[in-house]
C-alpha cells in the first residue's frame, strides 16, 4: 500500500448530522414534511442535486426547475454558515487515523468525493481540508466537479497527482460508491460502518469480503 483514498461525508467528516436539519427546515419552510431519517440515508451519498432530487421525489413533490433552484440557493446558504469551523464536524477516528498515516511517512493521502467545490465556499472539500487539521495529512482532493467522471468510476482517480499504481492503494470510506471504487480499482477498501447497515449494501457487491474490511470505528484500523 503507498497510498490512501478517503472519502469525505460520513467517513472523514459528520455531514449526515448537518444536512438533516438543514433539509428538514427548508422541506418545511416550503409546506412539505421533513424527510425522514431513512431517506436521508438513501439519498445523502449522493451529489446535491441527486440528494435533492431524490428527497423530493419521495414525498411525490413535482420538482420544477424553479423550486429545484430555491431548494439548492438556500441550502448552500445554509450549509456555508455550518462550515465556518468545519474542525467541530470531523470524526476523530478519521483524524487520528490520517495523522498516524501521516506519521508513519510511507503513504500519500487523498480525498475522492462527488461533493462539489463550485458554489460551496467554506462548505468546499477543498476549503475543508485548508481550515481544518486535514490540510497536515491530505495531499490533494479530488472534488465531484474536478473532472467528468465520478465514483465509482476508476477514472476519476485521472485527476490524481500522485505517482502510484491504484492497485497500490487503499480506499476509506462508508457507502457502496467506496466499495464499488475499490473492487473497480483492484485494491483494498476499509469500510466504516457509522450507520450499521455496511452489510446490507455490501452483499450487493460480488466477493465483497475478498477486498472489503468493515470496521465499526476506525480506531480498529491498525497502521
Amino acid at each position: 500500500m503507498k497510498a490512501i483514498i478517503w472519502d469525505l461525508d460520513g467517513t472523514l467528516i459528520d455531514s449526515l448530522s448537518t444536512n438533516i436539519p438543514v433539509f428538514t427546515e427548508i422541506f418545511r419552510e416550503l409546506g412539505y414534511r421533513a424527510p425522514t431519517k431513512a431517506e436521508f440515508d438513501a439519498h445523502y451519498h449522493g451529489t446535491l442535486d441527486e440528494t435533492i432530487v431524490g428527497l423530493a421525489a419521495d414525498q411525490g413533490i413535482e420538482m420544477t426547475d424553479e423550486l429545484f433552484s430555491e431548494i439548492e440557493d438556500t441550502f448552500l446558504q445554509k450549509n456555508m454558515a455550518i462550515y465556518q469551523n468545519p474542525e467541530a464536524l470531523l470524526y476523530p477516528d478519521a483524524m487520528t487515523l490520517s495523522k498516524k498515516y501521516a506519521e508513519r511517512g510511507e503513504y500519500r493521502q487523498a480525498i475522492v468525493t462527488n461533493r462539489q467545490h463550485d458554489r460551496r465556499g467554506p462548505a468546499s472539500p477543498r476549503e475543508i481540508v485548508k481550515n481544518s487539521y486535514l490540510k497536515d495529512t491530505i495531499e490533494q482532493v479530488i472534488c465531484g466537479d474536478d473532472g467528468a467522471y465520478r465514483k465509482p468510476d476508476v477514472r476519476v482517480l485521472d485527476e490524481l497527482d500522485f505517482n502510484v499504481d491504484p492497485s497500490e492503494c487503499t480506499v476509506i470510506g462508508d457507502q457502496h460508491t467506496d466499495a464499488l471504487l475499490a473492487k473497480n480499482i483492484g485494491c483494498q477498501c476499509i469500510i466504516v460502518d457509522r450507520a450499521g447497515n455496511a452489510v446490507d449494501f455490501l452483499t450487493a457487491i460480488e466477493n465483497w469480503q475478498d477486498f472489503c474490511q468493515v470496521v465499526k470505528t476506525l480506531d480498529e484500523v491498525e497502521v
